[in-house]
């Protein structure tokens, strides 16, 4: 859940409030989540730690930066 939280939010999925919380109480209690290899291994310009869905992203920012905001809608127009 706690992975599947974070990359919503880092996409910026339109996720209605409700369901948010709800997937929020779904974490648990536990504080051994990552992302990414295991925290153990240092990965170089990692994002860190996240305190909304406590989850470790031991990712590098560049890899994420590409896929920052692709959950947003997109409009289609009938001419395109």
């Amino acid at each position: 859940m706690r992975r599947f939280g974070w990359l919503a939010d880092h996409v910026k999925a339109d996720i209605p409030p409700p369901v948010r919380e709800r997937l929020l109480e779904l974490t648990g209690r536990s504080t051994r989540a990552w992302l990414g290899p295991a925290p153990e291994r240092e990965v170089p310009g990692a994002t860190g730690y996240d305190r909304t869905w406590r989850l470790f992203v031991n990712v590098p920012h560049e890899e994420l930066h590409g896929s920052v905001g692709l959950g947003r809608r997109k409009f289609l127009r009938k001419d395109s």
